[in-house]
């Protein structure tokens, strides 16, 4: 399995350091020098993890940390800190409360459990609307889930699940409560089983086959309000 890494660190001898641990390790690395570099590069290139150098993130000017700070939350990240008194790197993973492990833990235990991707970087809008959740078209009963998304966009939907899922596996919804409630098609990009780093379990799916009302009224306040006053009465 091929492993890709980005590294955050300034340019400079520390930064060289880090380089030789991670190419000992037989992994690939993108190394950019600022959080803003790093949201470009995830746009364009999958990751399996992100590497940081402690003192980058402590000095990083905040709007440029507010690029990523909340992306980071759905991948694998371990933070780096060169110790010059003992020469050596040391380690620590979000939810430590001390310095521990080593690159090898990290990429071996976490990365290699988590499939690369890239971000999305287009608007997303909290709405949750009641669904069917399927793992074909047929719906057959008893191997249907009732649930709700969590965010919207044009393009997909998060969608709250404790079924075990494959990315790039087929999904079909029926999303309740629209004009047309015909089946809509989609493709698993992300999975996160319950208690994956504190995250809500489901799946991110892209709509493969939609149509463009069904689009628009999944993506429109009104519909939501349509909808409460369909349940209501």
């Amino acid at each position: 399995m091929s492993i890709r890494l980005a590294l955050v660190s300034p340019v400079g001898e520390i930064r060289d350091i880090y380089a030789r641990a991670i190419k000992a390790l037989d992994v690939q690395c993108d190394v950019v020098t600022t959080f803003k570099e790093l949201y470009y590069s995830m746009e364009k290139v999958p990751y399996n993890g992100i590497l940081i150098d402690l003192a980058t993130k402590t000095k990083a000017p905040h709007d440029d940390l507010g690029l990523v700070e909340n992306i980071l939350e759905y991948f694998p990240v371990l933070y780096l800190k060169w110790e010059e008194s003992t020469k050596a790197i040391r380690t620590y993973y979000p939810g430590q409360h001390l310095l521990g492990g080593d690159l090898g833990d990290f990429v071996g235990k976490q990365c290699c459990l988590f499939d690369a991707r890239t971000i999305s970087t287009e608007k997303r809008l909290g709405f949750h609307h009641c669904i069917l959740l399927s793992k074909d078209s047929a719906f057959r009963e008893g191997k249907v889930e009732r649930t709700i998304t969590l965010n919207v966009s044009e393009n997909g939907c998060f969608i709250f699940t404790n079924q075990e899922w494959t990315i790039q596996s087929d999904v079909w919804i029926i999303v309740k409560g629209l004009s047309d409630e015909s089946p809509i098609m989609g493709e698993v990009r992300w999975f996160f089983k319950w208690g994956f780093r504190g995250q809500d379990p489901g799946i991110g799916i892209k709509f493969i086959q939609i149509k463009e009302s069904q689009m628009h009224e999944i993506c429109s306040t009104k519909s939501i309000d349509e909808q409460r006053k369909r349940r209501i009465r």
